[in-house]
């Protein structure tokens, strides 16, 4: 585990030992049924988004929902003795999270493509894919990573096309473009 791994976990730890005991003192039951359906629609709203084209499942929602839930009981601890400062504080701590970090890294850089690696995907998977290296053009700084998601995204394309030419044709005839879900148009003419 790297030092700043362990270096967050102990000031998130400190945090939430903190938050958490401040609000089992001060909240009433009501807040936190409140904290309880707010934390549950959160869930289904980061399953709704970040999975848009597959069902959400109890069993992948629940850890969003324990850690909504989590920082609305902490942020309303810290809250009651820091003002403001306490959830502007819970807020930097998980922008800073290793899991952002590494989710935000993700954005920038392309994975890596092979024509094994494409063919073990499900469509879904290589149409996120797709999307995903949108972004990451886009902010593709240095030639160097500009080239590698362009590399990427051609890879895609040809799997795309290998999959499904028929699709693919009406995808791109349709004007599919550079960052369009090409779910409408692939997976029905399987090739």
């Amino acid at each position: 585990m790297s030092v700043y791994r362990v270096v967050w976990a102990g000031c998130a730890i400190v945090l939430i030992l903190t938050g958490g005991t401040l609000a089992l003192l001060a909240l009433t039951p009501g807040l936190v049924v409140v904290a309880i359906s707010v934390s549950l629609l959160s869930a289904g709203l980061v399953g709704m988004i970040a999975g848009s084209h597959e069902r959400p499942t109890l069993r992948g929602q629940l850890p969003i929902a324990a850690a909504a839930f989590t920082m609305m009981i902490v942020g309303a601890g810290l809250t009651d003795v820091a003002g403001p400062i306490g959830p502007a504080t819970m807020v930097l701590m998980v922008a800073l999270s290793p899991t952002a970090l590494r989710w935000l890294s993700g954005l920038r850089r392309p994975q890596d493509v092979t024509t094994s690696s494409l063919a073990s995907m499900t469509d879904q998977e290589l149409f996120s894919r797709w999307r995903r290296s949108s972004v990451a053009l886009a902010g593709a700084a240095r030639p160097a990573d500009h080239h590698a998601v362009v590399e990427a995204r051609a890879a895609y394309l040809d799997e795309l096309e290998r999959r499904d030419a028929v699709g693919f044709a009406c995808w791109v005839a349709g004007g599919g473009g550079a960052a369009d879900d090409p779910a409408q148009y692939l997976g029905k003419h399987p090739s």
